[in-house]
């Protein structure tokens, strides 16, 4: 009976979908694909208010459901393996419908610490997608192979590796090619068109897990980096609630950092803290002691604090 249900709904959800189609192409034209893709998800919302509306019964249900799978854990944890062992009993693995912020000063490892997570993520089988404004798609394939390699980056960059290596890239190669990540390197886009990007793919193939690199970089539509920043947190927000999936954002932390005697980062480094600081359900922050003194006694130590 349920499989039949779910044939009426596919059905009726297509027919929906032709019409409006229809109906928003007389009404803007296609001139402007991101307006057109939006507006028809807006119109497939409308048709199924149960997914964000719940009657007591549903509510009930679903709790029952939820507290009998943790139950069912055991030492397991409930959300996507982070690939570090205090990271997963911290947060229990990235959790559904969550956004984390990786924050950090220029040269502190916040994109390698988003590389690792990703990876590690891909490595158990998790489909990822990895949004990279700044850097491109051979550079930042050059940094997974490294790991995954541990070949040095600089090396692979720039073919100076020796040739008894090439087996053990092209062993890692192989194992790429088998992940479920997906790189998006598209320059200058805005948050609008990450998430529109997001949304389609995970129509098509189903996505685990999101990282973003970074927020700073996204294309400005506003009049302020204020209203820039309050607008792509919301967006992301509401991304990984939607979908139901973690959502990890990079951010720079403003100069203000520099200014102090202790440089390890606090919410009000943030850049624009205001919205990230209120939307984020966790800010990882990530300080060197070794970048601000050559002569620390933790040279190579990442401290890590969550707030």
């Amino acid at each position: 009976i349920n499989t039949y249900a779910e044939k009426i709904k596919d059905n009726y959800r297509k027919r929906v979908a032709l019409e409006s189609m229809d109906e928003i192409l007389l009404e803007c034209g296609y001139h402007d694909p991101y307006k057109f893709q939006l507006r028809l998800q807006e119109k497939l919302q409308l048709i199924e208010p149960e997914k964000t509306v719940h009657d007591s019964k549903r509510i009930v249900n679903n709790i029952s459901d939820y507290l009998e799978q943790q139950k069912n854990l055991d030492f397991k944890i409930s959300g996507i393996e982070t690939g570090f062992l205090k990271f997963n009993q911290m947060f229990h693995g990235f959790q559904p419908s969550k956004l984390y912020v990786l924050a950090a000063r220029p040269s502190m490892g916040k994109s390698a610490l988003m590389m690792n997570f990703a990876v590690n993520a891909a490595r158990i089988g998790k489909s990822v997608y990895i949004h990279c404004l700044e850097e491109s798609l051979n550079s930042f394939t050059c940094r997974v192979l490294s790991f995954l390699s541990g070949i040095n980056n600089e090396q692979i960059q720039k073919g100076q590796f020796a040739n008894s290596q090439w087996p053990l890239l092209v062993q890692h190669m192989d194992e790429l090619a088998r992940m479920k990540l997906h790189i998006n390197d598209k320059a200058n886009a805005s948050a609008a068109e990450v998430c529109e990007a997001i949304r389609a793919l995970n129509y098509r193939q189903k996505i685990d897990i999101v990282f973003i690199d970074h927020i700073q970089d996204l294309r400005k539509t506003k009049d302020s980096w204020h209203q820039d920043t309050n607008e792509a947190c919301a967006l992301f927000k509401g991304l990984a609630k939607d979908l139901k999936i973690p959502v990890i954002i990079i951010s720079q932390l403003n100069r203000g950092v520099e200014s102090r005697n202790d440089k390890h980062p606090m919410l009000s480094d943030l850049k624009e803290s205001g919205d990230i600081e209120q939307k984020a359900d966790a800010v990882i922050f990530i300080y060197r002691d070794d970048y601000y003194n050559p002569n620390s006694a933790l040279p190579g130590i990442t401290d890590i604090t969550i707030a």
